[in-house]
């Protein structure tokens, strides 16, 4: 069961990478989501290293936190308005949410190694 979360993750954080083709800084976030949704993939086959993910879990959380606004307005905006604050808030969660199927990932491939 465990094994086909990875999959389940893969197909959220490919579904985030499309949503991004309208944003301004695509590229970055395309990459960013799409290395999670490539070694969740990985991961369910096996042919993923576990140091990989350990090397990329600091980037994601230290990006969250950098990227966190100095005044929170919260992630929903109804109108047409560009609220930076609000764009900022939905980056660093996004970060936050990769940071954590990475965590997942990485526990679970640490979990298999050993059995």
């Amino acid at each position: 069961m465990n094994k086909y979360i990875l999959l389940i993750l893969a197909l959220l954080f490919i579904f985030f990478s499309v949503v991004q083709f309208n944003d301004p800084d695509t590229g970055i976030w395309v990459v960013a989501y799409g290395f999670v949704s490539v070694t969740c993939i990985l991961g369910f086959f096996n042919k993923i290293n576990r140091y990989i993910i350990l090397a990329a879990l600091p980037v994601y959380f230290v990006g969250s936190i950098y990227l966190w606004p100095e005044t929170f307005e919260g992630i929903f905006f109804y109108s047409m308005d560009h609220k930076p604050h609000i764009e900022l808030a939905r980056e660093s969660l996004g970060l936050l949410i990769s940071f954590s199927a990475l965590t997942y990932l990485f526990f679970y491939i640490k979990k298999a190694d050993k059995a």
